[in-house]
């Protein structure tokens, strides 16, 4: 199920979720884990619960897994990546 509404024909749309607008035709996604969107498809991405982050199925068991990489070390807010 996309999060993603259309909200005009041709331009945009915007994720019901964050609601935030993209451009139509990147295959959209909203990953809850992460709570931001990203591009590229859905079927081809995973979350690790260990780093906080999507990545590739290429590299499901063979990424370097950084518990929670995605936090900042200053501020320790979550870095936000499209």
């Amino acid at each position: 199920m996309s999060c993603f509404l259309a909200i005009s024909e041709v331009f945009q749309v915007v994720c019901a979720v964050c609601d935030t607008k993209q451009p139509i035709g990147k295959q959209q996604f909203h990953c809850d884990d992460c709570g931001i969107c990203r591009v590229g498809g859905q079927e081809n991405y995973f979350h690790c619960e260990k780093c906080g982050s999507c990545y590739s199925v290429t590299l499901r068991d063979n990424h370097l897994c950084v518990e929670n990489s995605m936090d900042m070390c200053i501020t320790g807010s979550v870095i936000a990546i499209m």
